[in-house]
């Protein structure tokens, strides 16, 4: 009975690894009789633990965790001490590592092992296993099992907020990024909930006649004390954090309501994830269909080139509505072929401000331009030119015939009242 005690003290019953407690005395026990050993310690996540159990039930959950187990015992010798530390959570502790180089191997032996066994069968159940991985090293990362085990975690949730199957190790600057992360995280939360996200509108305008051709949709975030926080501060998280779907639908609807408010099109621009999301055409044209005038979607020609059939399929399919067009920003910097251009069902093609701002100077730019308006027209789609900043920049984009210019010449991106007064 003693002897139960004792193993139950220490040692998980789900997957007969050590426990948390159980651990933390093996670590412990080693770091006070080994104070000079170059060591590893590895923290494995499962991710998406909590939708399989919610899915599938507990018990899938149970059995996918002694699979885990196992598979980590099967492949790390008896010195290494092996653990669950949490509910899907597991603990590697590498002892004696030879060199720096080693720990590289280890922590690549370790994702090689888990992928090898990336599709688990429970019944007739397939799941496919993903981990995060953070990493911490002794002595150099921290002189005891707190300290190294805090700056573990640490690597470990930068780890979990690029997506699954990534690795990090411990240092000053991902604890830095995690602290911004912190911040950001708690930005984006207060936004979706206090309805801080905002729109500013940088207007672009018919070359020939200075008329408003429509606006741009840029998102800013107005904090609670009047801070404007632009999108190099927040739009990376942003699209990795579970708030996307909710900043998606509001975003849908206040260029909606803008559209309808002043008769002008509305362009948003569209990011991998939204574009990768099966979802999104059909909410997009559900809001397309009641606008009065169109709805422009923007994606760069870099993630066109990512995929240009799935590209073109979401294009096309977007396209049946009449409200609908698609403009390919940034282009020419990317790496689009001619035979792909040839596919491409953009209605606009957006030039790239670093060729505007280059033309005056450069003949090799000026001369990019201008076979990208010629190409254009020769396959049916408008050209808008960004970053128009001189009068002989607009001068020269005119003469080129490219059919609407946008940039701090003609208007800065502007809040809503300011767009009111422009019109």
């Amino acid at each position: 009975m003693a002897e139960e005690n004792e193993r139950l003290r220490y040692y998980d019953v789900l997957t007969n690894l050590y426990n948390l407690t159980g651990f933390i005395n093996q670590v412990e026990d080693y770091i006070r009789n080994n104070p000079n050993k170059l060591c590893l310690l590895m923290l494995v996540d499962i991710a998406n633990f909590s939708f399989i159990n919610k899915s599938y039930g507990v018990e899938v959950g149970d059995k996918l965790l002694m699979s885990v187990g196992n598979i980590l015992k099967s492949h790390f010798k008896d010195a290494d001490v092996l653990g669950r530390v949490g509910g899907d959570e597991f603990a590697i502790f590498a002892k004696g590592v030879r060199s720096k180089e080693d720990i590289y191997l280890l922590v690549e032996r370790v994702m090689e092992v888990l992928d090898k066994h990336r599709a688990f069968h429970v019944g007739e159940v397939e799941i496919r296993l993903a981990v995060n991985v953070g990493v911490a090293v002794y002595p150099d990362d921290g002189r005891n099992f707190k300290e190294l085990v805090q700056n573990a975690s640490v690597a470990l949730r930068l780890a979990k907020e690029e997506g699954p199957n990534v690795v990090k190790s411990y240092n000053k600057e991902i604890e830095e990024k995690i602290i911004s992360f912190v911040k950001t995280e708690s930005l984006i939360e207060r936004a979706i909930k206090k309805g801080l996200f905002v729109f500013h509108y940088q207007p672009y305008f018919e070359a020939k006649s200075g008329r408003i051709a429509g606006f741009e949709a840029l998102v800013r975030i107005l904090d609670e004390e009047g801070r404007l926080h632009y999108p190099n501060e927040f739009i990376e998280q942003l699209e990795h954090s579970h708030y996307l779907s909710e900043f998606k639908d509001w975003a849908l609807k206040e260029g909606y309501e803008k559209i309808e408010k002043w008769g002008k099109p509305i362009s948003i621009n569209i990011s991998t994830r939204t574009f990768r999301d099966e979802s999104f055409p059909e909410r997009l044209i559900e809001y397309a269909r009641r606008a009065s005038s169109e709805i422009i979607i923007e994606i760069t020609e870099r993630l066109y080139m990512e995929d240009p059939q799935r590209a073109e399929e979401v294009i096309q399919t977007l396209k049946k509505c009449k409200n609908i067009r698609v403009a390919i920003d940034d282009f020419g910097t990317g790496y689009s072929s001619l035979s792909y251009l040839r596919q491409i069902s953009a209605d606009i093609l957006k030039v790239d401000i670093s060729f505007v701002r280059a033309m005056l100077e450069d003949e090799r730019s000026r001369a990019i331009v201008e076979t990208i308006v010629r190409l254009a027209k020769a396959l049916g789609m408008r050209t808008l030119a960004e970053g128009v900043e001189r009068e002989e920049q607009r001068e020269m984009l005119v003469e080129m015939g490219v059919d609407y210019l946008q940039g701090f010449l003609l208007a800065k991106p502007m809040p809503e009242d300011k767009v009111e007064e422009l019109l």
